[in-house]
């Protein structure tokens, strides 16, 4: 991991994983079939910590765990530093991985889960949970991208929670 954040994905070679993990080539191919593979599960490594810390779960008030929820992706993400999430994002817009392969079919959902008690406890606006949760998701890896595309020159955990405040007077009651 410590490779792709320094070089780059596409600088890293599978001859310089193997000689920096001490493995064989063949080795490699036994658990991979491709360096496309390894990303996926570094990709799946990260979501796996975010969904084992839930600290959102922790809230009774749905507006209050979505801010936890963005909160600790948003350090997740701040963890990785921006070069890292670049090379994620640029994986992500070219490979297109399969969310259940690296683990993300879990973001939305949660934030469906969350919108969905929102509205029935009358919080959030009455609309379909899906677009709800779609704008959410949206506005995270936009802000995401945002901070990657600006170098990390400022903190994306002030701009999400800044930010969020606007998108929740326009989704809440």
């Amino acid at each position: 991991m410590d490779m792709i954040r320094k070089q780059g994905y596409s600088q890293v070679t599978i001859s310089q994983i193997c000689k920096e993990a001490r493995v064989a080539k063949g080795t490699f191919y036994l658990y991979f079939s491709s360096k496309k593979d390894i990303l996926f599960e570094i990709l799946a490594s990260i979501n796996r910590d975010m969904f084992a810390e839930r600290s959102w779960e922790n809230q009774t008030d749905p507006v209050l765990k979505i801010q936890d929820f963005l909160s600790c992706y948003v350090k997740i993400v701040t963890r990785q530093g921006y070069e890292f999430s670049r090379e994620i994002l640029k994986i992500i817009l070219e490979q297109n991985p399969d969310p259940a392969v690296v683990e993300s079919n879990q973001h939305w959902q949660t934030i469906y889960e969350i919108v969905r008690e929102g509205q029935e406890r009358e919080i959030f606006r009455e609309m379909e949970p899906g677009l709800l949760a779609d704008i959410l998701q949206d506005f995270l890896f936009g802000s995401i991208q945002r901070w990657c595309t600006k170098s990390g020159e400022y903190s994306i955990e002030e701009y999400v929670a800044g930010r969020f405040q606007i998108l929740l007077d326009l989704l809440t009651l």
